[in-house]
Order: C-alpha cells, then sequence, then structure tokens
C-alpha cells in the first residue's frame, strides 16, 4: 500500500472561503486537491493500493483526512 501524507500549514477548515476564489481564501486548498487526484488517478483508472492523509493546519482546529481507495 502507498501512504502519502500531505501538511496543508494554511488550508483552512472553516467554511469561511470563496468559491469564486478558493487559492486566494482557502490556504492554498485547491493544491491539496490536485495532490489527491494525482495519488489516485491512472491513466485508465483508479489506483485501489492508495491511503492519503491530508493534515489541514489552517483554522481553529486542526483536522486530518484520510482517503483510501480500497
Amino acid at each position: 500500500m502507498r501512504t502519502f501524507i500531505i501538511v496543508g500549514h494554511k488550508a483552512t477548515t472553516s467554511p469561511d472561503f470563496s468559491l469564486e476564489d478558493i487559492p486566494g481564501t482557502s490556504g492554498r486548498l485547491d493544491i491539496l486537491c490536485r495532490a489527491v487526484t494525482a495519488a489516485f488517478v491512472l491513466s485508465h483508472g483508479i489506483r485501489k493500493d492508495v491511503c492519503v492523509y491530508l493534515i489541514l493546519l489552517g483554522g481553529q482546529e486542526p483536522k486530518t483526512i484520510r482517503l483510501c481507495g480500497e
């Protein structure tokens, strides 16, 4: 199993960001989404042997999100 741990030092955990400006107001949450896509997507399918941990440290309460391909 491949495990990726991605830390978002400024990625917000609150819903107070603008959908029109996600890169500027969410602490670059868009980069974390791209990393998740890169970890799971193959040219003709999805990897099943991957687990991604997103650690969001930018809000009042830090959170960890676990995404597994199983």
